[in-house]
């Protein structure tokens, strides 16, 4: 039995801690994780605002197993939607683990498409998770004018898929500089909150805030969508809270109502009547489809370089840890010379603390030096 180093939830306290895990000889699937990104729901858990039972955290990840196959993994368990990597049990912030099958609750493991620049990987889940959401609000209506809350690469997932789709899109950011940010570096509409469209300007909304920020985002996002309008739940919202006045229109259950590419509605979209008479097309989802997954790297593969440019760290195991912990103590969302955090990638077998994105790596040029 060997040992690697991991990023694991302090004890009794935010943030994370480098430990020493041991890679387990038991029954699982032995995988090398060759990248992996930080993701908001990472930062909330390390917060203590979500009550997740991982102790080692992450989920998006490019590994390879043993026979030297590239996947992708899709966290969300096919039998039951609260099983998720990273979240429920030990995730993929290390180097080499062992990942039970999707039979028995884990993660199916995709096939990864070899000339994938190697860097863009952790890239695939939440962009798969973005298609999905622009696939539910397609089957309500076809949305011309949409707003986006949350300036982290899962908005601006959305953003992208919804401008390659031909809408007018503006981000709502929490911050000045995010919008800035986005401006320069994505040429995107972008502003920070509390500005927003006029009532009736938009006709979707994607909502991709931390759950402490998703009741406010929701009400802003109801008073300016046109009647009829959709709202994607992206990013999930706190139990208990009811969308319009529909009975049982539990936001949360509504979003549930979709894993994994399986409705338990026709279109995957509930109607609800607002307090002032509109109405509103609700939606959301937890996990994606093995499909959505091969689709997300098709789009990161003919959009490489606008991709990229979203990606803002590459960074080590340890970096990854420190940037971790910078974020979800509410420390700065820039680093050291200023540069905004937007989407961090770990390399775990990376020894120096940052490096330039390298578009010149492909997976496949990774399985030939492994």
């Amino acid at each position: 039995m060997t040992s690697v180093e991991a990023i694991a939830v302090r004890d009794g306290r935010g943030g994370v801690h480098m430990v020493t895990v041991p890679v387990s000889a038991s029954s699982g699937t032995p995988l090398t994780i060759l990248r992996a990104g930080i993701c908001g729901t990472d930062l909330q858990i390390a917060s203590r605002v979500r009550e997740d039972r991982a102790g080692i955290l992450g989920h998006e990840a490019l590994a390879v197993t043993e026979s030297i196959e590239p996947v992708i993994l899709n966290p969300v368990g096919i039998k039951d939607q609260d099983s998720i990597l990273g979240h429920d049990y030990d995730g993929v912030f290390r180097q080499r683990c062992q990942i039970s099958s999707s039979e028995d609750g884990g993660p199916t493991l995709v096939p990864a498409n070899a000339e994938l620049i190697a860097d863009l990987a952790p890239l695939v889940e939440p962009l798969g998770a973005a298609l999905y959401g622009w696939e539910l609000v397609e089957k309500a209506l076809c949305p011309r004018r949409v707003g986006i809350w949350g300036g982290g690469f899962l908005g601006l997932a959305c953003a992208t898929i919804a401008g390659l789709h031909g809408a007018d899109v503006v981000v709502f950011c929490s911050t000045d500089s995010r919008a800035a940010w986005i401006r320069r570096r994505l040429s995107l509409r972008a502003e920070s909150l509390p500005s927003s469209p006029e009532i009736g300007t938009l006709d979707a909304a994607f909502l991709c805030v931390p759950r402490t920020s998703a009741v406010e985002a929701l009400d802003q996002a109801a008073q300016v969508i046109c009647s009829d309008g959709a709202v994607d739940l992206v990013g999930g919202v706190p139990r208990g809270v009811v969308v319009g006045s529909n009975p049982g229109a539990d936001a949360t259950e509504l979003r549930r109502g979709n894993v994994r590419g399986v409705s338990n509605t026709p279109n995957g979209t509930t109607r609800v009547r607002r307090e002032d008479g509109r109405w509103l097309h609700v939606t959301g989802h937890r996990g994606t489809s093995d499909g959505h997954l091969l689709q997300a790297q098709e789009v990161l593969s003919q959009h490489s370089a606008r991709f990229s440019r979203m990606i803002s760290h590459v960074v080590s195991l340890r970096q990854g840890a420190r940037m971790i912990n910078q974020l979800c103590l509410g420390r700065s969302r820039t680093d050291a010379v200023g540069e905004e955090i937007v989407k961090v990638v770990i390399d775990p077998g990376q020894t120096v603390e940052r490096r330039d994105l390298d578009p010149g790596v492909s997976i496949g040029h990774l399985l030939l030096a492994a």
